[in-house]
């Protein structure tokens, strides 16, 4: 999807807004701390759905990352964010069940130091929608297909790290506690 511009709020290093919006390009230019949202798709048996990136991204392609991800535009909500996401990359069928649970859902923010970049921090929010069947791609653009694996399976690929988005491996980790 093209970024035409889209601004961003700018946080401070300990994740309070500062007031000040940016574009999008200036937040990734400059480094500066902000806030991006990731929905983790499950099952209510426990097994985890997956996103397959399109091999045509420019940044991670191919990888494996959260049902729905993605940054927080300015005057949005992390839930506003999240149903966005959810809405745009799996369909509107997804982005209501998530707006229809939002006094269920919970948004855990996850201080997130990028590992590839020195010094590059994001507040993740991260939280979870249990649902029954696997989505259709909305954006074949940027997203391949979504895939479904159980706790285990998940485990055995984590040792395969670069199979994950890098913000999708850090929240198995911090979040889901799965073992390496």
């Amino acid at each position: 999807m093209a970024h035409e511009k889209e601004y961003m709020d700018v946080l401070t290093i300990e994740g309070l807004p500062t007031g000040e919006s940016v574009l999008r390009e200036v937040i990734y230019d400059k480094l500066l701390p902000h806030h991006n949202v990731h929905v983790m798709f499950m099952t209510k048996e426990g097994d985890f759905i997956f996103q397959r990136r399109s091999k045509t991204k420019a940044y991670m392609p191919g990888r494996l990352v959260t049902g729905g991800s993605g940054h927080v535009k300015t005057g949005e909500t992390l839930e506003e964010a999240s149903q966005r996401e959810i809405t745009e990359e799996a369909g509107s069928k997804y982005g209501e069940l998530y707006q229809n649970n939002l006094g269920k859902v919970k948004i855990e923010i996850l201080k997130y130091e990028d590992p590839e970049i020195e010094g590059f921090v994001k507040f993740i929010g991260v939280s979870e929608l249990i649902i029954n069947d696997i989505p259709e791609a909305q954006d074949t653009k940027d997203v391949t297909g979504f895939e479904k694996f159980s706790k285990e399976e998940v485990e055995e690929m984590l040792d395969v790290r670069f199979e994950f988005h890098p913000e999708t491996y850090f929240i198995l980790k911090e979040k889901y506690k799965l073992k390496i």
